[in-house]
């Protein structure tokens, strides 16, 4: 899943770029903290990770398409209990493409994911959750200052679906999900820019109160226009 996701944003940026007036690819280290619910206590969890992310706008077309991607890989959980080893990884995938009603804000229709695997351990086999479904979503830029970019976008999926899978078994559950992304950016030359903020993502699984997954954390990276 976690190459997939990443492949896809990959091929956003790339069939885009063929058409859009303005390409942005964004890349850095990302802290990530989980809060995973499954039916008990909750655990908790974080690690340094990686994101990736793509923009695009194009010339004659009030369009703006986006994606990203951000995945972290921790090796124990903190819960009620204490702490012990528990090695998995928590991957979240967004794609909007919006329709721009003003030079600043956009709105449209996309796609998320959030995906937790966990790898098999003697006597337990691997198992994977994940959500993902059609979105609702809006995003947003905003010149604070000369060289200063705010940026924002939101996704919301009422209608998601949740796979839980084990040892051959599937089950799947409607559920909810909401994601955004703030950022800032700095310009430090014509096509370079620094970039710090802050990204989330959680689902709930409608009919199941405690099962749930919200993942998210600072993130910082650099940009390259063209």
């Amino acid at each position: 899943m976690r190459r997939l996701s990443l492949a896809a944003v990959m091929v956003l940026l790339f069939s885009a770029g063929a058409l859009a007036q303005s390409v942005a690819v964004s890349g850095g280290v990302y802290l990530g903290s989980q809060r995973i619910g499954l039916g008990g206590d909750p655990v908790k969890s974080s690690a340094l990770g990686f994101y990736a992310s793509a923009d695009a706008k194009f010339s004659g077309a009030p369009v703006v398409v986006s994606g990203s991607f951000a995945t972290v890989s921790p090796d124990e959980v903190s819960g009620s209990t204490g702490s012990y080893a528990a090695e998995h990884t928590v991957s979240t995938f967004d794609l909007l493409i919006a329709y721009r009603l003003h030079p600043h804000l956009a709105v449209g229709v996309g796609w998320i994911s959030a995906t937790l695997d966990v790898p098999a351990t003697p006597g337990i086999p691997a198992w994977t959750e994940t959500a993902q479904g059609f979105a609702l979503g809006v995003s947003g830029e905003y010149p604070v200052a000369a060289g200063v970019q705010a940026r924002g976008k939101l996704l919301y999926a009422p209608s998601a679906e949740s796979t839980f899978s084990w040892g051959g078994i599937t089950e799947k559950e409607p559920a909810t999900m909401l994601g955004f992304v703030l950022s800032v950016s700095y310009s430090i030359a014509d096509n370079f820019s620094v970039e710090g903020g802050y990204r989330f993502t959680q689902f709930t699984v409608k009919e199941i109160d405690d099962v749930f997954l919200s993942t998210g954390g600072l993130f910082v990276g650099v940009t390259y226009s063209f």
